[in-house]
Order: structure tokens, then C-alpha cells, then sequence
């Protein structure tokens, strides 16, 4: 049995003791040999000794000639009797490396390069992150979490993994999320499908069917061994669940199986044992998601687990008090008691502004205590995926160092990954993603998981010190080359979006044409990098937002020869919003920032007039099906009460577009108007409008 979490990291403090007086030189030379006769220990032996020849400054090789003062002594060894995950004992000039299995060796041999990098001029270690462990002590321990998968552009190549000893879905799952399909798209036997009212549902499986069954024995066979044999043979995780919809398959087995007209935890359970079974190697997984919400009745096979979501527990600090904190707590109880493989699905970015700087990290490390405390074994963050998002390297390091132990620091972590990777503008990014995380510590604020830059602004960012912080960041980069430079250029890049977004908000910086010119010009420069063509999850390319703006104007200015006649609007609940009339137009890139949107009860502005005029009536609508968002049934125009126009906008417009009603009316000395608008009732869907105008003709 390994020990228990208290014991975990003893030795991990050397991210507190970076920059300590070193009580001895770096060695002269490395002498590195086995513990033992293990052969595998051997393996590794030659690729400690392989790297640091390569990154030994003018090719100096690695002597292997007999101790001297100066001589470190490597002691390797592979032990699959370990009790732990790994153990470091340092006598004097002999350093013992050793690891329960092999991909906690090979993290280990990069920490040992990262540390001995620190001691040791001659080593090249541009490549590592910070050491974690401060090789002079000896300490042994597990790491926190079994699984620690995070979903970042940082975290995607194999190498980084290994470095940092996390995982990642697309290479440790051979099934996740809603993609059974996958496995059975040769399969047409309609006794796959649930039989919903009478009939079979290709919306839904039949998790009794034993053309299901055999279709996933096929795929895992084909595609990834039965975890026992062959070369390279090692287990991979499957999520086996129902597509993302309430049916639940009602055909006598699937009843006997436990089924009920909510429930298919019966049959999908029934399914993960016999797949558990004949594949004891392979993990398998369902998830505590709407028809498998509730646990089985009796434990799990070890070799089985559950995926447990997180989204509904608000990204702040958690109190046990709070309603979605006592639910979520009850839900991991329950499971607990089947299986002790529960991993948490949590979240890591803002899905509709990844380049905007997002100061998560002291609220994550608050969850993963909570998560830890509540038996959660592994943690798989949905981030940014593929795509850019502004400082995810310096996240990553920090977030894999809190999956391995609770025995760190952000900030000294942040410090310590800044010094390496950015050693000439470290002095101004610490300062302030430091400040950021402590705002959100002291206003306990709620991160939003989709926010426009009015949610941040309100959480945590403010625009004046952001600008201030690019505007330092961009003069010192200017003197700065190689690696560094490519990673500002690449952050500043990404910044130039932010800047846009708060000079589209009266709550953010003052609008000025000369800088929204450059702005834009600098975010055009995304193109050189490849993995920044997104700014957000869904519907978000940097070429649409570009195009966007100059297509469309975020200033509303007078039409030639008229002037702005003030007006009162009040949402759908008869509360004035301030924000359809304060000049400012939303884009049609998002529904965030300067769109008020409604889905029940009427929208109105009201205004009296003091001189007989042509009134100019305006109002911008945005049309976005994607976000269930539809064009209004209807505008309507009362003066003095009496109703004198109902307009309809296009039937069919273009999705993600503006649509502009626009009529006009003479006016008298004393008329009172009255624009309503009526959402779509029919569709359902909410209606979004950014701006409400009235001009006076001159």
C-alpha cells in the first residue's frame, strides 16, 4: 500500500528554496549508474547520461571515470515494488533516483536536468520548466491526483507532458466525452439504438446490446490492444456514456438491467463491468451526467470510475454553505461509495475570451483542496484546447505543480517560471498577474466560464492599469531577442484584442480612433501564429472579429444634419437600462458587451419632444441562432399613446449579423413617443439589441 497524502512531496520545497546560497560548487563531472542489475534501470541510466551530454555546453561529454570530490554520483532504479511513487535520497555526493513506473521516472530525470541546470552553468535546460524537487534532501511521496489532464495549447506536445507529468485526453483516452459513435461507425444493427415509445431511437444506445458490446471489444482491440500484449502494450481510459439527451432505452433487458424511464445507470453500469472485465487493464468510465446522474447500486470493479462535472460550481472561492457546493458534495458521496476512481471535469478559462488575461490560480488551488478533501482522484481541466490563450504557459507550469502537491506556492512558482522563461520582462509580468490574483482573492470574486470584457472588468480587471501594464510590456520588448521576444510578441499580439474590447464600453477605456487603428492593425499580426486563429470556444475566429469591426461602427455618431434627442429605455421588467442609449454599438461577434438581452416581456424607450421636428427612429437587433438569439416579432411606435407603426424585420437574415430598423416621424411641440419592442414568442428564443436612437432633423 502506498502512503498515505500526508507524506506526499516532503521534498517538494525547492520552489521555495530557489535563489539559497548553495552550500557546495556544482559538480566537475557525473558518474551514472543502476541501482542494481534492473534492466530497465539501465534504460534509463543511458538517457540521463544521453541528455546531458547533449546539453553539456561545448559538447562535454559525461566522464564515466572513477569518483573524484568533485563527481556527483546518479543512482537510477525502475522499482515496480515501490511503495511510492517516487523516492530521492541524498547522501553527501550521491543523489538515488527512484520511480514506481516509467512515466514517473522520466518526469523525474527532467526534474533532476532542471535542478542540476540550476547549479550547473554548462547544462542547457531552456527547454524545462522550473524543478519542483530540491535534489540535496532526500524525501519519497505520491503525487496528489492519479490523473492530471489539462487542456492547453501548453500542455498538447508529448515532451511538455512528460516534463511536467500530466496528461492529456487526446492520447490517454481511447474514448471521451459524447463520442461512442466513434467506435460504432461500422455498425448499422438497429438493436445498437434504445427502444423509446415503442421504437428504436438513433438518437440514443441500448447499452443492453450485445452488438454494442461487441463493436467496443472490436475497437479497443483494433485500436489499442488488450493492455497485456504486444510491444509498447499499456492501459488507455474509455468513457462509455449516453449521448447528451434524456431518452433512456426501455427494451426488457435494459429493465431487468435496472432501467427506469429516467434512469440507464442499470444498463451502462451492467455494460462497464463486463468491458472491465474482459479488459482488466483498461479503465473505463461513465459519467454523473443526467440519465447516469445517480451511482450504482453495488461498488464498482476497480478498474472502473466516473467523470463528475464541475460546471455548476461557480469559479470562486467554494463555501460548503452554498446550495451548488452541498449538492455537488452529496453527489461525489454517493459515488464514492461505489467506486473510489472519481475524476472531476473542472474548468480553467473564460470560453468566450481566451487572450484576455484570466487570474484563475488561487481559486483553482482552493478547488483542488476541496476535491482532494472529497476523494477525488483525478482531474482532467478543460481549457483553451488547441488554441492561444494569453499566459497559458505560466498557468500550466503552476496548475501541473498543484496537481502533483499541495506543498506550493503560486506566486513562487510564478516567480521561478518567469525568471527562466521570460529573465528580461519578469519584473513587469510577476507585478501584475500577481496583483490580478490578489483582487480576486480579496473580492472573493466569481471568475466568469463565459463573460464578455464587462464581466471581467467587474471581476477583477481594470482597464487603466491593463493598459499601462501592455504599454510597459511592448517598450521593454523592444530590446529584448530570441525566444523571450517571440513569446511577448505572441502575448502582446493577443493583448491587442483586450484593448479593442475596452474601447468598445463606456465602462472601459476612452475610445480613441488613432489607437483602435493601431489596435487593429497589431492583432492582424495573429496570423503568424498558428495556434491563434480563435479568441473563444464556439464561433470565435480573430478574422471574423477583425472583419467585424471594420465593417461596423462601435461609436454611434449624429446622421448629417440632425441632433441626438435624449431617451428613457426600461428592460423587460420595467428597470431603466442606461446601456441603449450611451452611444455605444454591440458587435455582432458576441452577445456580451453593450447587447441587452430578453426573452420575456416587452422592451420600450420613451422620450417627449419640445419642438415640432422629423424624428429619426433607430435600433440595432442581433440575429444569432447559435445563441438562440432571434430578431424581434415586432417594433412598435405609439405617439401620445395611439399606435401608428408595426414593423417586422428580414425574415431570413444572415446568422451573427446586425439587422437595423430604422423609421421616421413628424413630431409636434409636446408629443409624447413610445418605442415597444416584442420579442419572438413563437421561437422562444431571446431577442438582443445594443442601442436604441432618436435624432432630431435640423
Amino acid at each position: 500500500m502506498k502512503f498515505p497524502i500526508y507524506f506526499l512531496f516532503l521534498g517538494l520545497l525547492g520552489c521555495t528554496l530557489f535563489g539559497f546560497a548553495r552550500a557546495q560548487p556544482a559538480p566537475h563531472s557525473y558518474r551514472i549508474q543502476a541501482v542494481g542489475t534492473n534492466t530497465a534501470s539501465e534504460k534509463w541510466c543511458d538517457y540521463l547520461r544521453a541528455q546531458l551530454e547533449r546539453r553539456m555546453e561545448n559538447n562535454h561529454a559525461v566522464p564515466n571515470t572513477s569518483a573524484q570530490p568533485s563527481v556527483l554520483d546518479i543512482l537510477i532504479g525502475l522499482d515496480t515494488a515501490l511503495t511510492t511513487d517516487y523516492a530521492i535520497q541524498r547522501t553527501g555526493n550521491r543523489l538515488t533516483l527512484q520511480a514506481e513506473n516509467e512515466e514517473v521516472m522520466l518526469w523525474m530525470i527532467y526534474q533532476c536536468i532542471s535542478w542540476l541546470a540550476e547549479e550547473d552553468s554548462r547544462i542547457a535546460a531552456a527547454d524545462l520548466s522550473p524543478a519542483l524537487t530540491d535534489m540535496r534532501l532526500s524525501s519519497r511521496g505520491n503525487f496528489r491526483f492519479e490523473y492530471r489532464g489539462i487542456y492547453s495549447p501548453s500542455n498538447m506536445q508529448p515532451e511538455a507532458r512528460a516534463i511536467l507529468a500530466t496528461h492529456n485526453v487526446d492520447d490517454d483516452w481511447g474514448l471521451w466525452g459524447h463520442n461512442l459513435r466513434k467506435a460504432l461507425e461500422n455498425q448499422s444493427d438497429e438493436s445498437l439504438y434504445a427502444l423509446h415509445d415503442g421504437r428504436r431511437d438513433e438518437s440514443q444506445f441500448c447499452f443492453s446490446s450485445e452488438t454494442l458490446y461487441h463493436g467496443l471489444e472490436s475497437y479497443i482491440l483494433d485500436n489499442y490492444g488488450d493492455g497485456v500484449h504486444g510491444a509498447g502494450a499499456r492501459s488507455f481510459r474509455f468513457c462509455i456514456m449516453p449521448d447528451d439527451n434524456d431518452r433512456v432505452c426501455q427494451c426488457s433487458a435494459c429493465r431487468r438491467a435496472g432501467n427506469t424511464l429516467q434512469s440507464a445507470t442499470g444498463a451502462v453500469d451492467r455494460l462497464l463491468r463486463r468491458l472491465a472485465e474482459r479488459f482488466p487493464r483498461h479503465l473505463f468510465f461513465t459519467t454523473a451526467y443526467r440519465t447516469t446522474a445517480e451511482a450504482p447500486d453495488s461498488p464498482m470493479p476497480a478498474n472502473c470510475g466516473v467523470l463528475v462535472s464541475a460546471i455548476d460550481l461557480p469559479l470562486h472561492p467554494l463555501n460548503t454553505q452554498e446550495k451548488t457546493v452541498s449538492q455537488f458534495e452529496r453527489k461525489l458521496a454517493e459515488w464514492k461509495r461505489v467506486t473510489s476512481r472519481i475524476y472531476v471535469w473542472d474548468y480553467m478559462r473564460n470560453f468566450d475570451d481566451y487572450l484576455t488575461p484570466f487570474p484563475m490560480l488561487g481559486t483553482i488551488k482552493q478547488r483542488l483542496a476541496y476535491f482532494a478533501k472529497n476523494g477525488v482522484s483525478g482531474i482532467f481541466f478543460n481549457g483553451s484546447g488547441y488554441d492561444y490563450a494569453s499566459l497559458d504557459d505560466v498557468q500550466t507550469y503552476v496548475l501541473s505543480a498543484l496537481l502533483l502537491t499541495d506543498r506550493v506556492d503560486i506566486n513562487t512558482l510564478t516567480r521561478h517560471y518567469l525568471r527562466r522563461f521570460y529573465p528580461q520582462s519578469a519584473d513587469i509580468l510577476y507585478p501584475y498577474l500577481a496583483t490580478l490574483e490578489q483582487r480576486v482573492a480579496d473580492k472573493r470574486t466569481t471568475l466568469p466560464y463565459y463573460g464578455g470584457i464587462e464581466e471581467s472588468i467587474a471581476a477583477y480587471l481594470n482597464p487603466t492599469e491593463l493598459a499601462a501594464f501592455v504599454a510597459s510590456l511592448s517598450r521593454r520588448s523592444k530590446g529584448i531577442e530570441g525566444e523571450e521576444r517571440t513569446r511577448l510578441n505572441r502575448l502582446l499580439t493577443a493583448l491587442n484584442f483586450t484593448m479593442l474590447e475596452l474601447m468598445r464600453t463606456p465602462q472601459g477605456l476612452p475610445y480613441d480612433s488613432l489607437a483602435v487603428e493601431n489596435a487593429l492593425y497589431d492583432l492582424q499580426g495573429h496570423t503568424h501564429f498558428a495556434d491563434m486563429t480563435h479568441y473563444r470556444e464556439a464561433n470565435g475566429t480573430l478574422e471574423s472579429y477583425l472583419a467585424a469591426w471594420h465593417r461596423h461602427a462601435v461609436r454611434s455618431t449624429p446622421p448629417p444634419g440632425s441632433i441626438p434627442h435624449p431617451i428613457t429605455c426600461y428592460g423587460a421588467e420595467q428597470q431603466p437600462v442606461t446601456r441603449l442609449s450611451n452611444r455605444y454599438y454591440g458587435l455582432p461577434t458576441d452577445y456580451h458587451t453593450e447587447w441587452y438581452v430578453f426573452r420575456n416581456g416587452t422592451l420600450t424607450a420613451e422620450t417627449r419632444f419640445t419642438r415640432n421636428t422629423t424624428a429619426l427612429i433607430r435600433a440595432n437587433f442581433l440575429y444569432a441562432p447559435a445563441w438562440r438569439i432571434d430578431l424581434p416579432d415586432s417594433v412598435r411606435i405609439f405617439l401620445n399613446d395611439k399606435p401608428i407603426l408595426e414593423s417586422r424585420l428580414p425574415a431570413e437574415p444572415t446568422p451573427f449579423s446586425t439587422s437595423v430598423f430604422r423609421t421616421e416621424q413628424s413630431v409636434s411641440a409636446g408629443d409624447r413617443l413610445k418605442i415597444v419592442i416584442v420579442p419572438n414568442r413563437q421561437s422562444g428564443r431571446s431577442t438582443a439589441c445594443d442601442e436604441i436612437e432618436i435624432y432630431e432633423k435640423e
